[in-house]
């Protein structure tokens, strides 16, 4: 029986594999936004060609027809690899079959809809979360058994990490089939250089499917049909990475937003519940949270106004705490309006919400106008203005001229589609277009809109008994916006489908959210552009695809073609640095996606560091002394190439310091009669070339070095008094010392702090003049900041912030633009660290004033608001050492030095030393690390002094030395660890460590270490 039962065997298998070697077996690609259904013909095209930036998904499909049966179709990934041995590993890519879902019916007013079967959902090759096979599922991906004369197909989605090199990544997937059939698909991958922001610029409000399934198996478990999942919180945890992966907003548990009652009446998220919150948002790289309705708390928002207040500061604080700027806080307060009564009810809470002052913005899905006897929108009604911060318009409700208005006055528009309402737009159901769920970026974007608003969770089933049987649908009710009765609307409310008959409990995606997912993506390309300041160009490549809601491109491969404009457009815009040097890579910019630190191109992070001393633009002498000693600026350019520093503040002084003067000066000096110091006068309307040589040859031989300069242009110690004596005496601007009748001096006190206000028009004119001399001087060179002055006293806000938007104009109308900073008040004041953060300038350097944080020794965490450059000057003078060095780096500071160079025996002092070494060391590993991704997380270490990229990449620093603990929950995969001499340098190598929770890690030598950690993936 045996040996009959092999020979039978044998036989089986002889047959399928000669009928599948017999079969006109058909396989072709497609990397279009196009859906291929069941009785599509064979396509021509086997080879794929796609191209994607850093941090992005791209997708193509494979699809099959035979004229006979094949049984066990399988695909298998490749490694794809580019020259000089970089590669994307096949297990970076995700698999899915695309399972088919027969209609019969066509969405209301789909006048093209015939009669076929759809693919929709994507059945995954394995588990999503453990990548483990799916053994038990109801549908299987593979092995496939192609039916004759049907069309299939598979998913599969690539994923380009953030730290991939640019080039050409080729390799072969592989389809094979029972009986030793093997067709080859060449894939060739383009990684253009950029990289896309890890959370997205397009704010999303979809819902979250977890919930809205807890009714659906709650309703199927109560009829008998199916239990309930037994772990909702590893489903929950499922949907949140599933719509990360996707780029759309993931929703945090609801326990997270419960303000608790405090004894003083007010309310206050707890700080476990704020952690929890914190850390879904980074790890999932949410940029919105809605909160509940006030209702919840507060039943009439005008009578229990300080209700209402304490309950909105809650959030307040949270959003404080949370420290996540980009996170928008928003109150879902009515669903399309369409009533008086409903009017009525935005009018009334919108408004007091609102007048609250607030962080949370109110949200009501109605758009921006109304109309005399308009159904939904009547204008007897009044209007919804003053109670409104974010409109969400239906696609065809949206007027480009009424949301301008609404624009202009600060307020958000967002958008949204349901049913099939009002002219055609690009409506979402699953028999219309798949391109319709990827053009609405585009037209977004053209119209400033920062937001995609989209009901039923992704997963609205409940009129469907087995979505995988029959197509989710929605079936209208008759009411207004709600569809006619009896209307089916294919799809409508779902963008996923339930796992189980997959093999798990959770949500798998569909063709529609991968499209979704490409449409976030595009945005994405926009506003990069727009951020890089090509909008107009950028504008140029998508208008005639994407004319308004009514009119749009229908070719999905016109659309690519357009993509690949536009990426070509960033790469050209950014000019992409390899280095970090300021030989290369064009004037430095705030970066695009992490504004914490500059670029010189795209997906590039600079980070500077280095010393900087008082002469090294002008020489100086006591005051009546002649100019003996010349400053050596070519070793000072060697001690700082040598010291592995890329950075200088460029002094200037206004002629006089202390007792001090500087030579040469801006201005000429040509009499008639003798200035204060028996020199002649200097005349105010003619420049000395010497000093603008000098300023212009000094910032080309730091250029040559890799060096970058902050060309200051004032100085706050040559006007007045900071306690070492007064130099307004010998200042240019003390009518003693010009021929031109300028008097800084307005207030008689002998000093002249008010040529560093706006009291003054013609001092005013003068240094806009001076300015403008400078600017002309160095703006062809790409390694050029400015800064405007040193230490003046707060007085001098106004002004400065005039100057400041006086060079931005200024450069406007020259070829480059470089950034502009403002650093430390003279003797931190309070409030100086507001007036720092609220200028116009690119970069701030701050100081200690009480309320900003302890830039000493515990510097806050940098935020994005501005970079910041920490500079020991404005902290100690000449001070801060090693500690301070690695402390402002793990927090996301760029780090300088007030450096003496030498004390006055010609040896530097040890503290000095080592300083100077560790900043060496900060900039070494900045170019090692993807510092474009790294943000400051004190949560994710036990010392509280990490820079990270969560699940990839972590700098660690333990001041104490020791044992650290270290979250790795984001990554259960491998990491590298090493250990680094905070001023030696020196690497040593640690144990391999494995993520998937927090790991403790012990230093493998004495004192205060540097952990570095990456993931092996």
């Amino acid at each position: 029986m045996k040996s009959r039962f092999y020979i039978l065997l044998g036989a089986l298998l002889s047959l399928a594999a000669s009928d599948a070697l017999c079969a006109n077996l058909q396989i072709w690609t497609v990397t279009e936004t196009q859906r291929i259904q069941r009785s599509a013909p064979p396509g021509k095209r086997l080879a794929v060609n796609l191209g994607a930036a850093r941090n992005e998904w791209e997708s193509f499909q494979i699809l099959m027809r035979s004229d006979r049966q094949v049984k066990g179709v399988r695909v298998e990934a490749g490694d794809l690899r580019a020259r000089g041995g970089a590669s994307l590993g096949a297990g970076g890519a995700r698999l899915f079959r695309q399972h088919q879902v027969y209609l019969d019916v066509g969405t209301y007013r789909n006048d093209a809809f015939k009669p076929d079967w759809y693919p929709d959902p994507l059945i995954p090759f394995q588990h999503p979360v453990r990548g483990d096979k799916l053994e038990t599922a109801r549908f299987r991906a593979i092995p496939f058994d192609l039916p004759a004369d049907e069309t299939h197909g598979f998913w599969v989605d690539l994923y380009v990490p953030a730290e991939a090199a640019p080039g050409d990544y080729r390799g072969v997937y592989r389809v094979t089939a029972l009986g030793g059939m093997t067709v080859d698909i060449p894939v060739t991958l383009t990684v253009w250089d950029f990289a896309l922001p890890r959370t997205p610029t397009l704010v999303t409000a979809f819902g979250s499917p977890a919930r809205r399934m807890r009714g659906y198996y709650r309703q199927k478990a109560e009829a008998g049909k199916e239990p309930e999942p037994k772990d909702w919180a590893a489903v929950e945890a499922q949907c949140a990475q599933l719509a990360a992966r996707h780029r759309v907003n993931a929703t945090p548990p609801a326990e997270s937003l419960r303000p608790v009652a405090r004894p003083d009446g007010s309310l206050r998220i707890p700080a476990e519940q704020l952690n929890a919150l914190r850390e879904f948002v980074d790890r999932y790289h949410v940029n919105a949270i809605q909160i509940p309705h006030p209702s919840s708390a507060v039943k009439d928002p005008e009578r229990e106004q300080s209700k209402l207040r304490a309950w909105l500061a809650a959030f307040d604080r949270a959003a404080k705490e949370l420290n996540r700027p980009h996170v928008v806080f928003f109150i879902y307060l009515k669903d399309e309006p369409n009533t008086l009564e409903d009017y009525r009810y935005v009018q009334k809470w919108g408004r007091a919400i609102r007048q609250a002052n607030s962080s949370v913005k109110v949200l009501v899905v109605e758009q921006t106008w109304t109309e005399p006897g308009k159904g939904g929108a009547d204008s007897a009604w009044g209007n919804l203005y003053g109670a409104v911060d974010i409109w969400c318009p239906l696609f065809s409700l949206f007027r480009a001229e009424s949301a301008a208005g609404r624009q202009a006055l600060g307020e958000t528009i967002w958008t949204y589609t349901a049913l099939c309402q009002g002219q055609p737009t690009p409506w979402w159901h699953i028999d219309y277009p798949l391109m319709n769920y990827r053009v609405p970026a585009p037209i977004a974007w053209r119209h400033g809109i920062k937001g995609l608003l989209y009901w039923g969770g992704m997963s609205y089933w409940r009129e469907t008994d087995d979505p995988w049987a029959q197509v989710p649908v929605y079936t209208g009710g008759g009411a207004r916006q709600r569809g006619g009765r009896g209307i089916v609307f294919n799809g409508e409310g779902s963008l996923v489908y339930p796992a189980r008959a997959a093999g798990y409990d959770g949500i798998v995606p569909t063709l529609r959210l991968k499209a979704l997912r490409d449409a976030i993506e595009d945005y994405e390309y926009l506003a990069t552009l727009e951020r890089l300041g090509k909008r107009e160009q950028a504008e140029r490549i998508v208008r005639p695809l994407a004319e308004s809601w009514f009119q749009w491109e229908k070719n999905a491969a016109v659309y690519e073609r357009a993509r690949g404009h536009l990426a070509e457009l960033i790469v050209t815009a950014a000019q992409p640095a390899s280095t970090t040097s300021a030989r290369s890579g064009g004037p430095l910019r705030v970066h695009p996606t992490n504004p914490r630190y500059f670029t010189g191109g795209s997906g590039k992070a600079i980070y500077l560091t280095g010393s900087h001393t008082w002469n090294n633009l002008q020489d100086s002498a006591k005051l009546g002394k002649p100019l003996t000693e010349k400053f050596d600026y070519d070793g000072y350019l060697r001690f700082l190439e040598k010291s592995n520093h890329n950075f200088m503040r460029m002094w200037s002084w206004e002629v006089g310091e202390n007792d001090l003067y500087y030579d040469p000066a801006p201005w000429v000096r040509t009499g008639p009669g003798a200035g204060t110091d028996g020199k002649p006068k200097f005349d105010l309307q003619q420049f000395d070339p010497e000093y603008f040589q000098r300023l212009r040859s000094r910032v080309i031989a730091a250029r040559d070095r890799g060096i970058y300069v902050s060309v200051m242009l004032f100085q706050g110690w040559s006007i007045y008094s900071h306690g070492y004596g007064n130099p307004w005496p010998v200042h240019p601007f003390n009518q003693a010392n010009n021929i031109n009748g300028v008097d800084g001096d307005a207030d008689r006190d002998g000093e002249g702090k008010e040529v560093h206000t706006l009291q003054l028009p013609a001092v005013t004119r003068l240094q806009e003049a001076y300015v403008r001399k400078v600017i002309d001087t160095v703006n062809d060179l790409d390694n050029v900041l400015y800064e405007i002055t040193n230490e003046t006293a707060i007085f001098s806000r106004d002004w400065q912030y005039h100057m400041i938007r006086y060079i931005k104009d200024y450069e406007a109308t020259k070829p480059k633009q470089h950034p502009v900073g403002m650093s430390a008040f003279d003797s931190g004041r309070e409030g100086s660290m507001e007036a720092l953060f609220g200028s116009p300038a690119d970069w701030i350097s701050p100081q200690n004033d009480g309320a900003g944080g302890d830039f000493m020794h515990d510097p806050p965490a940098a935020d994005g608001r501005k970079i910041v450059i920490s500079d020991t000057d404005h902290l100690w003078g000449v001070g801060g050492d090693r500690v301070w060095v690695w402390k402002s780096f793990t927090r996301g500071f760029h780090t300088i030095y007030m450096d003496p160079i030498t004390k006055p025996d010609g040896t530097a002092e040890p503290l000095w030393k080592e300083a100077r070494k560790a900043m060496g060391l900060t900039l070494g590993l900045a170019k090692r690390m993807n510092l474009a991704k790294m943000v400051p997380r004190n949560d994710l270490a036990s010392t509280r002094y990490c820079l990270a990229n969560p699940g990839t990449e972590y700098l660690v620093y333990l001041p104490k030395g020791g044992e650290v603990t270290v979250d790795l929950t984001a990554n259960p995969g491998a990491f590298v660890v090493e250990w680094i001499h905070p001023v030696d340098g020196t690497v040593t190598p640690g144990k391999e460590a494995t993520g998937g929770d927090k790991r403790e890690l012990r230093a493998p030598f004495s004192g205060d270490a540097v952990l570095h950690i990456r993931s092996q993936q």
